[in-house]
């Protein structure tokens, strides 16, 4: 139902857009068209879609059309999000294939354009990435809730975006000061992902269907704990992963100097335990003078040698069960309460 809500409506903004600028749709809307239909997780969609069934929405029909698109329009305000993300971070690829600022400035090489290459494609994908999020917004005041519902969405999806924007400046601030605090890297999980991917949708989901007290305070206790699971378990995967699976490459974190949870944890550790060989090759992270896969590797040997894999694992874990502990005696649908249990199994399973 998401799909086919987001699909709708990207064809229907590309005609108009056409008609306004055909070079605006081929340039820009195209290729963010098969951005947002190429796919992820659909994390945002399917907890705003198990946060309405949870709360006693509609399954199927008419009358869960407004789940379907709520869901579409968190997409493509993550399509947003993701955008603009791999311009800060200098990602080469996303969901398997070339990131939109790399495709653009391969267009600009192509076609011999004039002016610098790389600030091409980076002012194409902001626009691109501008696009999305004006797409999202007016997609999301084309959901159908009654005025109550609609105040009480209207209030988590203000906080979200807000909250979205705090958490990568507080990214940006981690990574530009070399940060080393274990109870910072938490927090950006907090605000970057955790509220952004896994409570606020299942809060906007909730609320339009009409929840209120215990219910909602259950499901958004489980999505932030379950959201900073989400977090700490991409981290790893960023480190450990297989890039089949991921759809990116895997080490980035570590040659961008990533200040996450995990090196945090370790740098911690190696200081405890006087391993000051571990210490330097931690503080030397994003180092462009050792950013070669044997350095990678090295780094890897380091966090594995310290137990920090394990103990983000054992974290995971942790807040898996507690926020699965939550669901019990809310007064949820019982079917909403297994699908919810079971995307959070997902998340704790390496």
């Amino acid at each position: 139902m998401v799909e086919a809500e987001l699909g709708r409506w990207l064809n229907a903004r590309r005609q108009e857009l056409k008609a306004i600028d055909a070079g605006a749709d081929r340039l820009l809307a195209e290729p963010l068209a098969r951005l947002a239909l190429r796919g992820g997780q659909r994390m945002r969609a399917r907890c705003a879609v198990l946060g309405w069934r949870a709360a006693g929405g509609a399954k199927e029909g008419r009358r869960a059309r407004p789940a379907a698109v709520l869901g579409a329009a968190l997409e493509l305000l993550q399509v947003c999000a993701l955008v603009h993300d791999d311009i800060m971070d200098g990602s080469r690829t996303r969901r398997g294939e070339p990131t939109l600022h790399e495709q653009f400035a391969a267009h600009h090489r192509e076609r011999a354009l004039h002016g610098d290459r790389p600030a091409y494609g980076t002012a194409r994908a902001l626009l691109a990435g501008d696009l999305a999020l004006v797409w999202a917004e007016d997609l999301y005041r084309e959901v159908r809730l009654d005025p109550a519902a609609r105040r009480r969405a209207d209030g988590s999806w203000r906080a979200m975006r807000t909250e979205m924007v705090a958490g990568q400046q507080l990214d940006l601030e981690l990574q530009a000061g070399r940060s080393q605090s274990v109870l910072a890297s938490l927090r950006m999980a907090e605000l970057k992902t955790a509220r952004y991917t896994v409570e606020r949708p299942l809060h906007l989901g909730a609320a339009a269907a009409g929840a209120d007290g215990p219910a909602l305070a259950a499901l958004r206790g489980f999505g932030l704990r379950v959201g900073v699971a989400f977090q700490l378990r991409d981290d790893l995967l960023g480190v450990f992963g297989d890039p089949e699976a991921t759809g990116k490459p895997c080490g980035d974190d570590i040659r961008e100097g990533k200040r996450t949870y995990l090196v945090n944890l370790a740098l911690s550790r190696a200081r405890i335990r006087g391993d000051t060989v571990a210490e330097h090759v931690l503080l030397r992270l994003g180092d462009e003078r050792d950013s070669s896969e044997r350095s990678v590797d090295r780094v890897r040997a380091v966090l594995v040698g310290l137990g920090a894999d394990r103990a983000v694992e054992q974290r995971i874990a942790r807040m898996v069960q507690e926020g699965v502990g939550l669901l019990s005696g809310a007064g949820l649908d019982p079917d909403a309460v297994s699908a919810l249990e079971l995307l959070a199994a997902q998340v704790s399973v390496p």
